[in-house]
């Protein structure tokens, strides 16, 4: 995803977090379906994401759940690079805590084609 894709997301009206990635796992969660009231399990994959929110730096936790066919958290197999920067669009963001949690959107993270005009903002203060 280049710059101008990136705007046109964000012109459409959808939320795009855009951070590097520092790590990710798969696990294995149960909760109560609420239709039927039965104990039920899925496996949600979750991403960590370097990014700045509300300062200079935060830690997001960006989730999502995997697809039905996958029943054990050793079937997912996380592809993205660590520092490498990438484009989430997220359908929910909610603090609480301190903590910045998210839920991707349909989705997959899409990786940035780097170039001057995705380049990290100047300090405050600093001259250009």
């Amino acid at each position: 995803m280049n710059a101008a894709d990136l705007l046109k997301l964000v012109l459409a009206g959808r939320f795009v977090l855009v951070g590097e990635y520092r790590g990710g796992r798969a696990e294995l969660r149960g909760f109560v379906d609420r239709k039927t009231g039965l104990a039920a399990s899925s496996v949600i994959v979750s991403y960590v994401v370097e990014c700045a929110i509300s300062g200079d730096f935060d830690m997001v936790k960006v989730s999502r759940k995997a697809p039905e066919a996958v029943t054990l958290p050793e079937q997912v197999e996380i592809t993205l690079t660590k520092g490498k920067r990438y484009a989430f669009e997220i359908e929910s963001l909610s603090k609480e805590r301190g903590l910045i949690a998210a839920w991707l959107g349909s989705r997959e993270p899409q990786p940035l084609e780097e170039d001057r005009g995705m380049q990290s903002p100047p300090e405050a203060g600093a001259a250009p």
